[in-house]
């Protein structure tokens, strides 16, 4: 007996410790399977991975984002957010037997989708979202019978979902393949291979899925959430939706597809319902009456659809609408408002309301966003909006609202956003608004405002953009404008603000662009402007009537102008041209004059530009002999082709004078340019330096309002110029010219910008010029100068939300490309994400 107990027991432990002795031994196999996979990746941030850092006992169990099993094996995979970059190819899946969960979201992980992945047989969340896998989903993935969780969202998948993902993931309840290529599955198999019982999530949204609805949703009867919005499916949103197949559905978005004809009826019965989105679909007919039946609806969003039914107003649990963009017309009902009373958005814009805002609006306790632009309501704004104390966003520009802002606006602490731009609304700012210390965003432009700026504006602490431009303002620009230590943008164009500007703007740290044109402003620009260093776009043409205004502005040993500025401005005068080449680009490296209409000789004094490298005058009408000495004697005669009148080394054709001494022009005072009878018909419009960034200011017509497009493939400007006949006699045989030009730069700031007579860019032909000069310093400032002597075809685009192409740059926010490059478009394209006043 005993030794029947004795042999039982020594078999016991010879079991464990084979058992002890398999398990150590595959836990070493995972350890070096994964340190392998973690010497393939380019990138990653796992230090800890590193088997002499670790005992055998611990193995990789303790190491950062691996979790294992009482008996040391890997169970979980968790390294989201890791920063790995590299493919799945050198995964050895096979080895991890007991793994459950897998997540690898939002790295840089690459190449086709592992069809190992398929011997994960215990996996139940697989989560590969938001990096950047290619190619097909593998078949090999409906082997993972285990499976709850799929997430494949965001990378670039394509092809058909492969119909054993639909037939054999039994166990999958959340499924996320958005943001990829996908196509549907085949339809003859979404029927005849089963059907994922226990999804309740699904999300296909921004795929390629076409035409046909996919039939094996109709098979998911346990739905909740169903998104397949941004695709291209099209005909009839089904019937079948309904709550015989559905009755647990909260969440239907079917937005941006081309479904057609009217709602169905049936959706009206998902009484379950929380949240229906059926926007940007070419959608006809009424709103079915029996929407509000939907008693559990929180966000309505429609699109194309016709008037407001009144069983609308049951809808008492509703926290957002969203009616942007249909045809709905009559007046907003105060019977609509008076049960919303958990509404957070109202989004009405872009209709045909009429009629005025009703006064219960101040009712709507809850309210953050109250969207009522571009239709045609009139009157004032109500007193009663004042009630809503957290209120966000307030916009209810292009309508026809008039009367003075309500003081009660003031009490609107949480406003950030105020747009009540193109109505017309008078009277003066209220001194209440500056109580609204979060606002950011303050447009007011085109309205009938008077008066001056409040002192309280100074009070604006978080204000980033004060858009007051054409207005009848009046009186001096308060000091207090520069405790805005957040603008970024200051539009006060086309007013009738007076006095000098105040020398407290140096405080605008973060100012980008300072529009001031069109006003009754004195002095010269002040000193202090020079110490904007983030300063891009200025217009003011008050200021820069002579030469001697810009020096004002960078007179200041503190300026930042000649560093990071593009200048604007039409002079005439040689001297001033000569002044500026020797004083301010001595140490110029590049000097690109070609392709315009230079006459008259080359000025002797270009040879004290020691530093040029490469110079090109060629096709111009210069005449003369060449200048020789210094670096003119390192030119080839390609710097001069093109130039019939010109002669001497190192053209072949010789001088008939070449002991003629050439005459130095003299420097000339700001003050005598005028008069001085050494003129030359080098005009210049345009001086480039840094990095392409740039500062506008009007002369003679040159408003904000023309079209200057900037990005990193590609530059144009276009000049309404209406210079005064003094300044055309200058200018011969040039007064109605139309010129193009594509100015593209390359490594802006380190090499010359190129200015070819090309002219792709916006759609349209403007008229750049026919003067120029460019060139780059030897401490990499840029310079161009170009002239300009006619007018550009004015081409107005169709919408203000068209997209804008300039080269390969597609300007569709104008903003995002503005801290890198310059970039300003027509604000009839970019009406208010701008930089454009």
């Amino acid at each position: 007996m005993l030794a029947e107990a004795l042999l039982a027991f020594f078999l016991s432990l010879s079991c464990i410790c084979n058992s002890t002795s398999y398990h150590a031994k595959v836990t070493q196999y995972e350890a070096e399977a994964l340190v392998q996979w973690r010497a393939s990746l380019v990138s990653h941030s796992l230090p800890s991975w590193l088997i002499s850092n670790h005992s055998s006992n611990n193995g990789p169990c303790e190491w950062d984002g691996i979790r294992c099993n009482i008996f040391g094996r890997v169970r979980e995979i968790n390294l989201a957010n890791s920063n790995l970059s590299s493919t799945l190819h050198q995964f050895n899946f096979s080895i991890f037997t007991n793994l459950t969960s897998l997540d690898l979201n939002s790295n840089d992980l690459f190449g086709p989708s592992p069809y190992h992945i398929g011997s994960l047989s215990k996996l139940t969340t697989l989560d590969l979202g938001h990096n950047n896998f290619t190619g097909n989903i593998p078949n090999e993935i409906g082997e993972l019978r285990e499976l709850q969780v799929l997430y494949l969202y965001n990378n670039s998948l394509l092809g058909a979902i492969p119909r054993q993902l639909i037939s054999n993931l039994q166990e999958v309840w959340d499924l996320d393949l958005s943001f990829n290529y996908l196509e549907n599955p085949d339809p003859l198999m979404q029927f005849n291979n089963g059907s994922m019982a226990s999804l309740t999530h699904l999300l296909l949204h921004h795929n390629s899925l076409g035409l046909e609805f996919p039939t094996f949703i109709f098979r998911c009867h346990k739905l909740i959430v169903l998104d397949l919005s941004y695709n291209n499916i099209a005909g009839s949103i089904p019937t079948r939706l309904s709550p015989n197949a559905f009755n647990q559905l909260e969440s239907i978005k079917l937005s941006t597809n081309q479904f057609e004809g009217p709602i169905p009826d049936e959706i009206s019965l998902l009484s379950n319902l929380e949240s229906l989105v059926l926007s940007n679909n070419p959608l006809k007919g009424h709103i079915p009456p029996s929407i509000g039946n939907l008693s559990k609806l929180q966000d309505l969003v429609l699109r194309n659809t016709s008037p407001l039914p009144l069983s609308m107003t049951s809808l008492e649990k509703v926290s957002k609408i969203s009616l942007y963009g249909n045809q709905l017309s009559g007046e907003i009902h105060s019977h609509f408002l008076s049960n919303w009373t958990q509404l957070t958005v109202l989004n009405l814009g872009r209709n045909n309301f009429s009629g005025t805002i009703p006064f219960e609006i101040g009712n709507l306790s809850n309210l953050l966003y109250l969207c009522l632009s571009e239709n045609q309501i009139s009157g004032s704004i109500p007193c009663s909006i004042g009630r809503l104390r957290n209120f966000k966003r307030l916009w209810l520009y292009r309508n026809q609202l008039s009367g003075s802002l309500p003081q009660e606006i003031g009490n609107l602490s949480n406003l950030w956003s105020i747009e009540l731009f193109e109505n017309q609304i008078s009277g003066s700012l209220p001194s209440s608004i500056g109580r609204l210390r979060s606002l950011e965003e303050l447009w007011l432009k085109q309205n009938q405002l008077s008066g001056s700026l409040p002192l309280e504006i100074g009070q604006l602490v978080n204000l980033r953009v004060l858009g007051m431009k054409a207005n009848t303002l009046s009186g001096p620009l308060p000091s207090q404008i520069g405790h805005l230590s957040e603008l970024v943008l200051l539009s006060l164009s086309e007013n009738k603000i007076s006095s000098p500007v105040p020398p407290e703007i140096r405080n605008l740290s973060q100012l980008e662009a300072l529009y001031l044109d069109n006003n009754n402003f004195s002095g010269f620009l002040p000193v202090e402007i020079g110490c904007l260093s983030n300063l891009r776009f200025l217009t003011g043409k008050e200021f820069f009537q002579a030469w001697k205004s810009m020096r004002v502005a960078i007179s200041s040993n503190e300026s930042h102008l000649w560093n990071n500025v593009t200048l604007h401005c039409s002079l005439s005068i040689y001297s001033d041209f000569y002044a500026f080449v020797t004083v301010q680009t001595n140490k110029l490296e590049t000097l690109d004059l070609s392709q315009n209409k230079l006459t008259g000789e080359i000025p002797n004094q270009l040879t004290g530009l020691t530093f040029l490298e490469v110079l090109n005058l060629s096709r111009n009408q210069l005449t003369g002999v060449i200048p020789h000495g210094k670096q003119f004697d390192t030119f080839s005669p390609d710097s001069y082709e093109g130039n019939p009148g010109l002669c001497g080394f190192p053209l072949s054709k010789q001088c008939e004078h070449v002991g003629a001494n050439l005459v130095p022009l003299p420097t000339l005072d700001e003050e005598d340019a005028e008069s001085s009878t050494m003129k030359i018909d080098w005009k210049f419009m345009l001086m480039g330096y840094g990095s392409g960034v740039g500062i506008r200011w009007a002369e003679d017509g040159f408003s904000e309002d023309s079209l200057t497009c900037s990005a990193p493939n590609c530059t144009c400007v276009s000049i309404d110029e209406r210079k005064s006949q003094q300044r055309r006699n200058a200018v011969t045989g040039t007064q109605n010219s139309k010129h193009q030009h594509e100015w593209s730069s390359h490594d802006v700031g380190s090499k010359v910008l190129i200015l070819s007579p090309k002219a792709q860019c916006l759609d349209g032909a403007y008229n750049i010029g026919v003067f120029g000069f460019k060139g780059t310093t030897k401490y990499r400032i840029s310079i161009v100068v170009h002239g300009n002597s006619g007018r550009y075809i004015n081409e107005q685009p169709s919408s203000s939300s068209s997209a804008v192409e300039a080269g390969s740059v597609e300007c569709q926010n104008c903003r995002r490309y503005i801290p890198s490059r310059t970039i300003a478009l027509h604000e009839a394209y970019c009406s208010r994400h701008n930089l454009e006043p």
